[in-house]
């Protein structure tokens, strides 16, 4: 014998009663994250919040290995980030969609190539100022910018491509400070 159904609620005010109640959660959840963004003066579309670790000295950063093949290894080896375990992370919920790739590391992304990596805030930021001071220091002197192209075209290309570039640079190179906003920098 099938079992009936109440007369006084029907399936499609079931869902409408669901449904709304889904609808203020997130309309709720929705209000809650403009006021913390007005709250903290990031009102910039596009900003990704920082990663909460369960050590409060620890930042973070999504190294998308996807755009060359040693963008990871670079990152790790060369600039000193560490990935992520999720035993590290406060609340694994504000990753959004993650996953673990074979070392158990948190990635994301439809083939798992960002990588969740973190560093000791201390560390970024020694990293900041040094970059800022070498940006500063090459400040001011056209004839040093024109040195450092020609030497860089040499480097990459080699000798007859710096002289070119010594021999061939006419005119000022002028230069500035202009600020960045947070969300723009990259990896230390």
């Amino acid at each position: 014998m099938a079992k009936q159904r109440p007369a006084d609620l029907a399936v499609s005010e079931r869902q409408s009663v669901a449904e709304e109640a889904l609808y203020e959660r997130d309309l709720d959840r929705s209000n809650d994250i403009i006021r913390q963004r007005l709250e903290s003066g990031d009102v910039f579309v596009g900003k990704v919040s920082e990663v909460q670790f369960k050590r409060q000295d620890l930042v973070g950063y999504w190294c998308n290995a996807a755009i060359s093949s040693d963008r990871l290894w670079q990152c790790i080896e060369r600039k000193g980030w560490i990935p992520v375990l999720p035993d590290m992370v406060a609340d694994l919920t504000q990753l959004g969609g993650f996953q673990t790739n074979a070392d158990g590391h948190v990635v994301r992304g439809q083939r798992g190539e960002e990588h969740l990596l973190c560093m000791t805030r201390e560390n970024r930021d020694r990293i900041m100022r040094a970059k800022t001071d070498a940006n500063n220091a090459r400040l001011g002197s056209s004839a040093k910018s024109k040195a450092d192209i020609a030497e860089a075209a040499a480097s990459q290309f080699g000798d007859q491509a710096g002289e070119a570039m010594r021999s061939h640079l006419v005119g000022e190179v002028t230069d500035h400070i202009e600020t960045v906003h947070a969300d723009e920098i990259g990896p230390g």
